[in-house]
């Protein structure tokens, strides 16, 4: 009898937790510093992460995240294996995925390595031009196929390539680029080299057309609203990119 009754309990708490967990909104988070991280004691910290705890707090809903590759985050929103992502709108993701909330506007850029000017466009023509894998940056780059464009793994590895000379410009976010330069203990060289603004990209919180959630889209995109509005999320940006390490 004691044992029937252990077994029940049991049973219970493994039905409770189950029943905690399928009410909780899965998130992916880019695995890339200060994106999303580990820190120094091993706990999870970083932009997105942070975007998505104030989220979760504003909104009242619980969301539990888990940082990724950049590749498995985007393909795993848009198979279901997770309800939401913060990250770059782009035409071709439009369709697969549900635009949330505006959560900020990122300037994108390209800058030449150490002895190639980048200014224009017509730069960029002949140059091999490093950016992260599978980033959208603009729509006529995007687009482009007379560029010669290597896919990189992080911002990292892309400003070390940068300052060896192992490729002739780098392009992405203007944020990531300047954050990961400040880190090589170069902060003054895109006022140094200049660069190209290739243009404007919108970051949204994203949810899976997949989710079982989505009847969550108002308290979501309230949250965000919110958070734009009280300067919550530029606080957030401003802890993440401009702190020195």
């Amino acid at each position: 009898m004691k044992y029937c009754r252990f077994l029940f309990s049991a049973t219970l708490l493994s039905l409770s937790s189950f029943m905690a967990q399928a009410s909780c909104l899965s998130a992916g988070v880019i695995e890339n510093k200060p994106i999303g991280y580990l820190d120094a004691q091993g706990l999870a910290t970083g932009v997105h992460w942070d975007f998505l705890e104030e989220i979760s707090r504003e909104s009242g809903l619980c969301i539990e995240k888990e940082l990724m590759p950049f590749a498995r985050v985007w393909l795993g929103l848009e198979v279901g294996r997770h309800d939401l992502v913060v990250g770059f709108a782009s035409p071709s993701r439009d369709g697969k995925v549900i635009k949330v909330g505006l959560i900020r506007e990122l300037k994108t850029i390209v800058v030449g390595a150490k002895g190639y000017n980048v200014r224009n466009y017509e730069d960029l023509i002949s140059l091999d031009i490093g950016k992260t894998r599978s980033t959208k940056l603009d729509n006529r780059f995007d687009k482009d196929t007379q560029l010669i464009v290597s896919e990189l793994n992080d911002y990292e590895q892309a400003v070390n390539m940068l300052l060896a000379g192992r490729i002739n410009a780098l392009a992405g976010s203007y944020k990531a680029i300047k954050y990961q330069l400040e880190q090589s203990n170069q902060p003054n060289y895109l006022d140094r080299n200049g660069f190209h603004v290739l243009g404007v990209r919108q970051q949204w919180l994203h949810m899976s057309k997949q989710s079982e959630f989505k009847s969550e889209i108002p308290k979501l995109k309230a949250a965000v609203e919110k958070l734009q509005a009280t300067g919550t999320l530029a606080q957030l940006v401003k802890k993440h990119y401009e702190v020195s390490n």
